[in-house]
């Protein structure tokens, strides 16, 4: 799965394949295409749950490099963050800007340039099939305040520095998400919280 994604982001043009010396980023993020994903989005439907894919494993591992290198700053942002989430539980847009806010805190905390270029174009595409499934914009207010405190156990894991509960508690936190997706397929699921270690 890894493989073919690299594969996709290769025929994008968003890396590169250099022989005998490995894979890289392409020069700059500013010209990496982005109408071939919409076209991607549009046509293939199961293309949101294979973004998905790639970012829970770019985010996890966020997560995990975060708690090894943040910095009061990026607690501060986290929190500030996670406040304006608190503050917005019943206003699903404010609530989605907030929440994109954290993520991106988390990614600034984790300081690879990589990882925060990768995740950037595959918040771009998210934000494309966000609008597309609406999914925080018409999820209700319960959801929201059981994703919420989701974000709090994982920034709670980041701030106390525990590399491997805040991976978990990451990937735990994407995998519910996901879930609530693809309920949009006729799915019933039934949400747990990020477990408590």
């Amino acid at each position: 799965q890894v493989r073919e994604a690299l594969r996709v982001l290769s025929l994008l043009g968003i890396i590169e394949n250099r022989p005998g010396n490995g894979t890289y980023l392409t020069d700059s993020t500013d010209r990496w295409p982005q109408e071939p994903f919409k076209i991607l989005l549009s046509l293939k439907k199961s293309a949101l749950f294979e973004i998905f894919e790639v970012r829970k494993s770019m985010d996890g591992t966020a997560a995990r490099l975060a708690a090894r290198r943040r910095n009061e700053d990026d607690v501060q942002a986290m929190q500030k963050a996670l406040d304006g989430m608190a503050r917005n539980l019943s206003d699903a847009n404010a609530y989605s800007i907030y929440e994109l806010e954290f993520h991106r805190a988390v990614i600034d905390a984790a300081k690879n340039q990589v990882i925060a270029s990768l995740t950037d174009t595959l918040y771009r595409m998210l934000q494309e099939t966000r609008e597309r499934f609406r999914v925080l914009l018409e999820s209700p207010d319960e959801y929201r305040a059981w994703d919420y405190r989701n974000h709090v156990r994982v920034f709670e894991r980041i701030k106390q520095k525990d590399e491997e509960s805040s991976y978990e508690s990451m990937i735990t936190h994407l995998t519910e998400f996901e879930k609530y997706l693809r309920k949009k397929h006729g799915r019933t699921i039934e949400f747990s919280e990020v477990e408590e270690s």
